[in-house]
């Protein structure tokens, strides 16, 4: 269990980082060259990119708290899973299997 939820984790993780990265890399690339060709258009273009930075950075908070709580339903559910089995296993045990 713990080995699945740092991969899911982990995973999360690398999503962020290389959408974050891509938009970082793409976003300095436009800038710079709208700063070479055409300077006064910045004054267009920024604001809406700052705005939705700032968007995005908003849902970063709901986005890490829903990962957490998957996380925990998800470690519920193997404790779940793990005392039916055991369960199942006692039934077959004592040979009440063909019981259930």
């Amino acid at each position: 269990r713990v080995t699945h939820q740092s991969e899911i984790a982990r995973d999360g993780w690398a999503g962020l980082v290389l959408s974050l990265r891509s938009f970082v890399f793409t976003t300095a690339g436009a800038l710079a060259g709208l700063a070479a060709l055409a300077p006064p258009l910045l004054l267009v273009l920024v604001p809406p990119l700052l705005l939705g930075l700032v968007l995005f950075l908003l849902t970063l908070v709901p986005t890490a708290a829903r990962q957490r709580a998957l996380l925990g339903a998800d470690e519920e559910y193997a404790a779940l899973a793990g005392h039916a089995a055991s369960g199942l296993r006692d039934l077959a045990a004592t040979g009440g299997g063909h019981l259930v």
